[in-house]
This record gives structure tokens, C-alpha cells and sequence, in this order.
């Protein structure tokens, strides 16, 4: 795991999430049920509590900005039109996405004030 971690190092900078736990995030990014057992693993190894749970949500915001040009603006464009389907795929994940910040944000800053 350390080599995953030292190729994954100069990735986590982009992603306020500790280089250990960016597989978390990826995964999370693709399937949330793999990514709760690998931080279950991590956990267990030593990785923080609050590094973890911030790499899913930080994963899961991705998982939601694929969603929308996967699901998100073909479904509601189909069910509501273009021009209003748009909007609302938008607004879906505008809201969903600002949530998800908002506890990255809150996240981050208990982890700033821990240390």
C-alpha cells in the first residue's frame, strides 16, 4: 500500500484528503459500498477517522459531477424537455454538490483546528 500511496501523493494535492487516504476517494468515486470496506480497512490501520469519512464525501461529490452527464441531464431532458430539464438536472446538482461541499468544508475545518 505504501507504493499506491507515494504514486497517489502528487494527486492528493488537488483534494484536501491525505495521500493515505485517496484510494478511498477514488473508489467512492465509482462504487460507495467498496470504498466503506476499504476505509473499514484503513481505519483498522491506522488511518484518522475524519481523513476517511472526508474521502468519501470528496468521492461521492465526483461520483455526483459523473452523475450529471450520466443520468442526471439525460433523464430529466428526456422527462421535462431541454430547456427546463436542464435547469433542473443543474439545480439537482447544484444542491446536492453545495450539501457535499459544505461538509468537505466543515470536515476540513476540524481537521485544520485538531492540529
Amino acid at each position: 500500500m505504501s507504493h499506491v500511496n507515494e504514486s497517489l501523493r502528487p494527486i492528493a494535492r488537488i483534494f484536501p484528503v491525505e495521500a493515505e487516504a485517496l484510494p478511498i476517494t477514488i473508489t467512492s468515486a465509482f462504487n460507495l459500498i467498496v470504498a466503506l470496506s476499504l476505509a473499514q480497512q484503513l481505519i483498522m490501520g491506522g488511518l484518522p477517522l475524519i481523513d476517511a469519512f472526508m474521502a468519501i464525501i470528496v468521492g461521492m461529490f465526483l461520483f455526483n459531477f459523473f452523475d450529471l452527464f450520466h443520468s442526471l441531464i439525460p433523464y430529466n431532458v428526456a422527462f421535462f424537455g431541454r430547456k427546463f430539464g436542464l435547469r433542473l438536472a443543474w439545480a439537482l446538482f447544484l444542491a446536492i454538490g453545495a450539501s457535499e461541499l459544505a461538509v468537505i468544508l466543515i470536515l476540513w475545518s476540524i481537521k485544520v483546528f485538531m492540529m
